[in-house]
């Protein structure tokens, strides 16, 4: 099956949400092959409008990354440089600093739909939806991890736990506060995976903290 024709079969399995605006994969196209990791947060923020149909358009030609190439805002700063937005340059660091090129790890959300807050996002039936093209990512990417960043009841950390059934393997301390970071493994879409869980990084500067880069690598 060509790229083409997988973003028609995806297009299938997500017809109701089509219309609705969000964002299905943040890096390249060519991150949709085997790679070790599996990078997800829960959905896109923001208020502009791009329907997922057009997104899926435009991705068979989209050589670029979300976190490294787009100019992102937010309240505080609507101006950041490209890839320079909080968000954007944690994900970026976390994953240089557990040893893979940012540009050669797939990246996306459990939810494509946009929404500003995760109260939003209606959570359960659009993780369903979406999950269901997770499905068919994870059969080409094979992942041995995920990492997930999001830690609360409304988080791809415990959507994939819940579905799959996952034990506990582990957890230390972010180092920020009382958050933790989680480790779990079990059988997911059929093999042996790890999940690790983060803080939101958004707010949690994970390339700070030598011991949990270190405990995340020594997961991998």
């Amino acid at each position: 099956m060509d790229i083409h024709q997988f973003i028609n079969h995806i297009k299938l399995i997500i017809g109701p949400i089509l219309q609705e605006s969000g964002k299905v994969v943040y890096s390249s196209v060519d991150t949709i092959r085997p790679g070790d990791i599996y990078v997800l947060g829960l959905n896109p923020g923001g208020e502009i409008f791009v329907p997922i149909i057009e997104d899926l358009k435009q991705l068979p030609d989209r050589y670029t990354n979300a976190y490294l190439d787009e100019a992102w805002g937010n309240r505080l700063n609507p101006n950041y440089a490209k890839g320079n937005h909080p968000l954007q340059k944690n994900v970026t660091d976390l994953i240089q600093n557990i040893g893979y090129d940012p540009r050669e790890v797939f990246c996306s959300n459990l939810i494509f739909t946009r929404s500003r807050q995760a109260k939003d996002s209606l959570y359960k039936s659009r993780a369903h939806i979406c999950w269901e093209v997770h499905k068919e990512f994870i059969r080409i990417i094979d992942p041995k991890c995920f990492i997930v960043f999001g830690n609360s009841k409304l988080s791809p950390f415990q959507y994939i736990n819940d579905r799959y059934s996952l034990r506990e393997t582990g957890s230390i301390n972010s180092g920020h506060g009382n958050w933790q970071c989680f480790s779990c493994s079990g059988i997911i879409e059929g093999k042996e995976r790890v999940l690790i869980g983060l803080p939101h990084l958004s707010r949690y500067y994970v390339n700070r903290h030598e011991d949990v880069l270190q405990w995340i690598i020594s997961k991998l």
